[in-house]
């Protein structure tokens, strides 16, 4: 797959696209139905498949929501759209001038610019300032298929729902929306080493402001090291007990595990919540409620 990132104004594209448009945040089971449905077309047109976004976030630089991350960060969009047998990912700035143009004239300096066969987008796209673009606007000059509202218990599936479950600690919703275990990556640093005053090595991640905020706690994990998958637990948190910190982190212990790994990037999968993360009156107790909290995931979770 290629990426071009590129502000509106340098944007130039020959080749022959079935386009998707939309900010595709989380790349849920949603926004899988679009991308399914571009490949298909750009197959059936002998052309290119071609994904268009923005970054950052419209919601941000517009101050509509808190700024506290996004389900799927640029780096794993790229990754998982490439996964997907995307062409092409188009991520263009999105700065004041795009905010304030027009949706005529978002056709004109940025549509017009690739050479559409058909645009596929979702029943609640918009674009244009204030949204006033939308996919009745778009089929007056371009061929469009639509994908209708896909709902989860009653409710419109979409982002806004998983950041919810996300906030609760709901990680099992949440794979259910994405197809996929919702994970954070991340380089392990050398921490304070107060796990191995408990007997329980720890590997620590630095939590980055690009993930979406999850809920404080114990979870049961799966954790990919240089290719290869263990079960672990993992708690996120300030730790309470012992050496507060301020800024969250991430703690996980890998299970039957004792490479070092410092400085090696991991990837740590959310498949269940065990408990809020708690203050415990003496290092005995919380080494006690650790081992429970190890005994409960090897119980529950196995090597795949």
């Amino acid at each position: 797959m290629e990426l071009i990132n590129i502000d509106y104004k340098g944007l130039s594209f020959d080749k022959k696209i079935i386009l998707a448009a939309g900010q595709f945040d989380g790349l849920h089971i949603a926004h899988l139905e679009i991308i399914k449905k571009t490949i298909e077309n750009a197959n059936i047109n002998k052309c290119n498949s071609a994904i268009m976004t923005f970054d950052p976030h419209p919601d941000y630089f517009l101050n509509k929501r808190e700024k506290l991350g996004y389900i799927t960060p640029l780096n794993k969009k790229i990754s998982l759209l490439e996964s997907l047998g995307i062409d092409y990912l188009i991520v263009i700035k999105f700065d004041q001038n795009l905010c304030s143009m027009s949706f005529q004239d978002f056709e004109k300096n940025i549509l017009n610019k690739l050479n559409i066969i058909k645009i596929v987008a979702g029943f609640d796209f918009r674009y244009g300032y204030k949204g006033l673009g939308n996919v009745d606007t778009l089929k007056k000059q371009y061929e469009i298929d639509v994908i209708d509202e896909i709902k989860y218990n009653g409710v419109k599936l979409g982002s806004n729902l998983i950041r919810d479950f996300l906030e609760q600690g709901n990680v099992k919703e949440v794979y259910k929306l994405l197809g996929r275990y919702y994970s954070i990556k991340g380089i392990v640093e050398t921490g304070n080493k107060i796990g191995q005053t408990l007997g329980i090595r720890t590997a620590n991640i630095t939590l980055k402001d690009d993930y979406y905020i999850l809920k404080t706690g114990v979870y049961g994990v799966y954790i990919d090291v240089r290719g290869k998958e263990y079960v672990g637990v993992c708690n996120i948190g300030n730790n309470p007990t012992l050496n507060y910190s301020e800024r969250r982190k991430l703690e996980v212990h890998i299970f039957d595990f004792d490479q070092d790994i410092y400085n090696v990037e991991i990837i740590v999968k959310f498949v269940y919540y065990l408990r809020e993360e708690k203050k415990f009156d003496s290092k005995e107790k919380l080494i006690l409620e650790v081992n429970k909290d190890i005994q409960n995931v090897k119980n529950k979770l196995v090597k795949r």
